[in-house]
């Protein structure tokens, strides 16, 4: 195991208030681009150092 990390999950009519209060964007997870508009989300908001560049990503933009 390389790391740990935990994600939040956002409902879309919070996503505004819970961007603002953590000072990013939710993003996507391939192209780190903001995330397009849904229902939830599961943004990365706390990981270990050796997983650090997860946060933010949105743990629910992976391929299925």
């Amino acid at each position: 195991m390389s790391g740990v990390a935990y994600a939040d999950r956002v409902l879309h009519k919070d996503r505004a208030s819970f961007e603002i209060s953590h000072g990013w964007m939710i993003k996507e997870m391939f192209s780190k681009e903001r995330q397009q508009d849904g229902d939830e989300y599961a943004p990365t908001t706390m990981s270990q150092d050796t997983v650090s560049y997860l946060t933010s990503l949105d743990m629910m933009s992976g391929q299925v």
